[in-house]
């Protein structure tokens, strides 16, 4: 670990020094910037020198669009340990480039190679290489990697050169000064404050004891607020230490300490480790740069570990009057570069397994991965300056081929595709194969065949799709900066949903669920109604963990297009064409290609048999070339104007119909546009046709009846009046008609208003569809309606009033048809108010002067705000038997009170301030326990008066008692298993107003687990309501627990933590004997009887349960 460390430390400051000076010498000084001679001096301050030398380095080299390249530097480490592993590793770049107009390709060469040599090697080893040249026109690399060279297909570098600057002129002047104005200072500043300058050679030392110090000194300056930006606690920044670094240890004077914290680590830096060494830049007379130095000693507890030495020998970058050898002494002659095979840089093969996983982290189905690749992404740098669709769509053409099949084994039958992604790209299209598991009813099959021109238009559609109106407008081109951010920060989004903390062990997990959440988020999908749980079943699992082997490369077994496998068209609905893919599209038979001026095209078909609710048939060719039928819709189109009548020339692009429209039952909204079911173009002529040719003879209803009974004014009129799926016939073009089309008139011609869908009196009246300006005929219907009145023939009165009389007489029921009104016989009433029933649970009944009835209403508060129900229910109206009949009358206080109940459920710990709410005329008052009683309490403070709560346990008929913060105390504690609940009856007062409810008291409890356990299980939450008690930390952050076997045995604790915050003695037994569970868990099977003793904030809870474990 500390080898690994201190190896990364000085690999970052060489990288940080060899690519400031190698990347400057490529920059072009200003000519009035050129430094005089420096003469010999000695000690100068750090910065001045590293100044010096940045404008010596910049002034040694010139660039243009004609250069010449040969570096050659080392870096050598000299073991000074018994092991004496001496390597020397040396970088070399060879070349020539001519990038002016008119220059050919093959004018531009070069050779990148850093090999290595031991002590004992008797070569040097080639470990990276990295080679350009164009052969009779084509460009090719060669790569190596601890191996030998492949040919690999290129790109011309020459031609990329003059595409980015046709682009952006200034591109090959770049500016750095920007960013090169800070170097010096940053670097200087880890060479300590000064260092000497002799004969022009510029020696800077480093000690990083000196540099820990420094850090050390300035992180307590500047480390809260760095904290601050980071939005991290100085406390999680040692744990970060810790975990990083904690297995370094370091002397202190009480013995050895471990790196546990910052403090820790800058201890260790200063004390443990000696690093130390010397940086020289040696420049000619002129100025101009010669060669360079970097010498480093590390030592560890005062003990030489090894010397590191970095050395520059020749530096020649810029004008050559002769070309550079770029092929001396490289490992391929002309004869092998030039009759080697070439293959494609991203060809390879790799095999791997994964695991789906579900919420709780466990195997549930367990798949075979093979990746098969023959990729040439160099041919997407033809898209550089072109990005035309009609260049788009070449350059996929030319990218090569690629297979990857995901399939789930198991032990008992063949293996079953879950994903397929399939390109052999010359071909022009992509074969997709997303099959997902059954949710209830539903499936989510997904893919089909993405033809790429079809493809890049449906994806222009989608970007370039009007704003709604106040949507978000166009903005500004964006910058190639802001351009980099946008794709780091997306690459970041996504990377959060994979777990990779140790990638050759345990693989890569992925939060599958969570990520498909997101990505129909991205597509802009309304997620709202799709249930979590519904997700991961129709996925078939939570998460996935994946594992690949190594990757052969250069190797790729190619998978037949033809032999794809469909399993994403299993819906009962498709009829044909089940397990064909379809590639090309023959013509679709079930669109009429013909709409009328003015309207649009994706309500028009010519035949009313749908599949999904969208989805037409169609003919089309599978990946094997034959003929099939099947259903599809369309995406979109493209050259249609309905504003212009005639015949024209069109683009359908139609999608193949799958399981995932199945989702839309499950609330899913998907837009037609949205690309998940294929893409494919269909080349026709479609016909405008003129409105004004439609007659009412050409315009007839489809699936549309006329009732032949009456119907009642409950029942929703476009049920009664339609079959499935209705259209409208116009001229022999069907056009679906919707509850929206529905016009409804009375007898003399005027329009009624329906209410959710139903006409509320009786009488004949009549229905029509219009659709597109064009109006079918009227069906006729007739429909029956009840309602109930004073027998005595008083008005009804709007409202009744708590404590005021109500003048009652009894009700009877009529009806009305369309011949009138007729009077029901033997109707009953039944009066309910709230919770109430009957006239002498609503109403103080009293005796007046004559000995009739008076009617008061009870001034219970519950009543106010609801309405007083008089229902007559199995009624027989117009032949429909048991048909109800209701009048309802509201229900006022006259001096304003209301009241709402907040509370249902309460629970140990939990107050019961704010569980009921009085308003009156307006203001709220919520009821708080002040100590000794309940009080109603405004918002400003002001008190109800004339107020008062009490509560009373509905079994044992005592009163509840609470603590100070309103939480009950007096609780049965019942030993015994299951739930454990009792009733509370609640009555309150406001001067002569009542009001009564009641609610339920939980405590803690445990359920039987009859149907079993596993043997293994163990006692993790199996005590119900944990998470309903009421807990705020020291930081008064309100925590949810959760009751588990953790860092102190099994307890209530804060959740996914350690944090203990209740004991729990926990008993168990068997057959009356004592068992103890082995670590946790139970380890044999049989039934067990597990008791439970908990003292929450002073209250007791004991309870038990049964385990039965298998």
């Amino acid at each position: 670990m500390k080898r690994k460390m201190l190896s990364v430390l000085l690999v970052v400051l060489v990288v940080c020094l060899a690519a400031s000076m190698l990347v400057l010498s490529a920059c072009n000084p200003k000519e009035d910037d050129k430094p005089e001679p420096q003469k010999p001096s000695t000690e100068r301050s750090t910065t001045d020198m590293m100044n010096d030398i940045w404008a010596n380095i910049q002034n040694s080299y010139q660039l243009g669009e004609k250069f010449g390249v040969d570096v050659s530097a080392s870096f050598v480490i000299d073991d000074k340990t018994a092991k004496d592993n001496d390597v020397t590793f040396t970088l070399t770049a060879k070349g020539n480039a001519d990038l002016q107009d008119g220059a050919t390709d093959d004018k531009t060469a070069f050779v990148l190679e850093l090999t290595k040599k031991a002590k004992t090697d008797e070569k040097a080893t080639t470990i990276l290489g990295l080679a350009y040249e164009v052969i009779e026109n084509q460009p090719y690399f060669f790569g190596n990697v601890m191996g030998e060279y492949r040919k690999i297909n290129g790109y011309s570098l020459t031609a990329l050169y003059r595409a980015i600057a046709k682009k952006d002129a200034s591109a090959a002047a770049f500016d750095m000064s920007s960013i090169t104005e800070y170097i010096p200072m940053v670097i200087g500043a880890f060479f300590g404050s000064t260092g000497t300058v002799e004969n022009n050679v510029y020696t800077l030392k480093f000690d990083l004891a000196d540099l820990a110090s420094s850090l050390e000194e300035l992180w307590g300056s500047v480390g809260s607020v760095a904290l601050g930006a980071l939005n991290i606690t100085q406390e999680q920044l040692d744990g970060y230490v810790k975990q990083f670094f904690g297995d370094l240890t370091y002397e202190t004077r009480g013995g050895e300490a471990k790196v546990e914290s910052l403090d820790d680590l800058f201890a260790y830096l200063q004390r443990a480790i000696g690093f130390e060494g010397t940086l020289a830049f040696k420049f000619d007379q002129n100025n101009k740069f010669e060669s360079a130095n970097i010498s480093f000693d590390y030592a560890k507890n005062d003990v030489p570990v090894a010397n590191y030495t970095l050395k520059v020998d020749k530096a020649v970058v810029g004008m050559v009057s002769t070309p550079v050898d770029t092929w001396a002494n490289f490992a391929l002659d002309a004869d092998a570069r030039k009759n080697n095979e070439a293959i494609n840089l991203l060809k390879f093969s790799v095999n791997g397994s994964a695991t789906g996983l579900d919420d709780k982290g466990e195997a549930k189905h367990n798949y075979e991965i093979d990746v098969q690749a023959d990729i040439e992404p160099f041919a997407l740098l033809n898209l550089v300056n072109n990005t035309s669709k009609e260049n788009i769509v070449a350059t996929l053409k030319q990218l090569g081929y690629f297979h990857l099949e995901i399939n789930e084994v198991f032990s008992n039958k063949d293996p079953l595709n879950i994903i397929t992604l399939h390109s052999n790209f010359a071909e022009g299209f992509a074969v997709v194969n997303v099959h997902t598991y059954g949710a209830i009813i539903y499936k989510a099959g997904v893919g089909g065949v993405y033809d790429f021109d079809a493809l890049v238009d449906v994806i222009d559609m989608l970007i370039n799709k009007p704003s709604e109106p106040g949507g978000e407008q166009p903005g500004e081109e964006t910058s190639i900066v802001d351009t980099i951010k946008n794709v780091v920060n997306t690459v970041k989004e996504y990377l959060a949903f994979f777990n990779a903390d140790n990638m050759k062990e345990n693989g890569v997990t992925v939060q599958l669920k969570d990520l498909v959440f997101h990505l129909l988020d991205a597509l802009g999908v309304d997620t709202k109604g799709i249930i979590g749980t519904g997700v991961g079943a129709v996925l078939g699992s939570d998460s996935m963990n994946v594992k690949l082997q190594t990757p052969v490369y250069g190797q790729c077994e190619k998978v037949a297009t033809d032999s794809i496998v469909c399993t994403i068209r299993e819906a009962s609905a498709f009829k044909d064409g089940k397990n064909d893919f379809i590639k090309e599209i023959k013509s679709v038979d079930g669109v009429a290609l013909k709409a009328y001026k003015g309207t649009d095209i994706n309500n028009y078909s010519s035949a009313a048999a749908l599949d999904l609710g969208k989805a037409f048939r169609i003919t089309g060719k599978n990946l094997k070339g034959e003929d099939v039928v099947t259903s599809g819709y369309i995406m979109g189109v493209k050259g249609l104007d309905l504003s212009k009548v005639g015949k024209q020339n069109v683009t359908l692009y139609v999608a193949i119909a799958n399981d995932v429209l199945d989702l839309s039952k499950a609330g899913l909204a998907l837009g037609d546009d949205i690309p998940i079911a294929g893409a494919l173009k269909f080349e026709t002529e479609f016909e405008v046709l003129d409105p004004q040719t439609v007659t009412a003879e050409n315009i007839s209803l489809v699936n549309t009846k006329t009732p032949t009974n009456t119907i009642l004014y409950t029942k929703e009129i476009f049920e009664q009046v339609t079959s499935d799926n209705p259209y409208m016939n116009i001229n022999g073009i069907y056009r679906p008609i919707g509850e929206s089309d529905m016009k409804v008139v009375d007898a003399n011609g005027n329009a009624v208003e329906l209410v959710d869908g139903k006409i509320a009196k009786g009488g004949a009246y009549k229905v029509y569809f219009e659709t597109a300006g064009f109006k079918s005929d009227y069906i006729e219907i007739s429909v029956v309606s009840a309602y109930a009145k004073r027998t005595d023939g008083h008005k009804e009165v709007e409202q009744l009033v708590l404590g005021e009389v109500w003048n009652y007489d009894p009700y009877e029921v009529w009806v009305v048809t369309k011949d009138g009104e007729t009077k029901v016989d033997n109707a009953t009433a039944k009066f309910t108010l709230g919770s109430a029933t009957g006239l002498n649970n609503i109403f103080d009944i009293t005796k007046d002067a004559n000995g009739k009835d008076v009617y008061t209403l009870k001034k219970n508060l519950d009543f106010a705000g609801k309405n007083l129900t008089i229902t007559f229910s199995r009624l027989t109206i117009a032949g429909n038997k048991y048909q109800t009949v209701k009048a309802e009358i509201p229900v006022v206080c006259a001096d304003g009170y209301t009241v709402s109940k907040a509370i249902n459920s309460n629970y140990i710990t939990n107050t019961l301030n704010g569980g009921f709410e009085i308003t009156q005329n307006g203001v709220a008052y919520s009821v708080v326990w002040n100590g000794t009683a309940f009080e109603a309490v405004a918002a400003d403070g002001s008190k109800l008066a004339d107020f008062s709560m009490s509560l009373t346990w509905a079994t044992r008929k005592i009163a509840v008692e609470l603590d100070k913060q309103g939480c009950i105390t007096n609780i049965a504690n019942k030993n015994m298993a299951s739930l454990r609940t009792e009733k509370i009856a609640c009555e309150i007062k406001v001067g002569d107003y009542t009001y009564t409810d009641d609610f339920t008291f939980n405590e803690l409890y445990a359920s039987n687990k009859s149907f079993g356990v596993e043997v293994g299980a163990t006692l993790d939450g199996y005590i119900g309501n944990v998470n309903k008690l009421y807990y705020v930390d020291a930081n008064g952050e309100q925590q949810e627990l959760e009751f588990k076997n953790g860092k102190d045995g099994y307890a209530i604790y804060v959740k996914d933590t350690d944090t203990k915050v209740y004991d729990v003695t926990v008993t168990v037994t068997k057959d009356n004997a004592a068992v103890e569970l082995v670590e946790g868990a139970f380890a044999e099977t049989g039934k067990y009887r597990v008791s439970y003793t908990v003292n929450v904030n002073g209250i007791d809870q004991t309870f038990y349960h049964d385990v039965t474990v298998k």
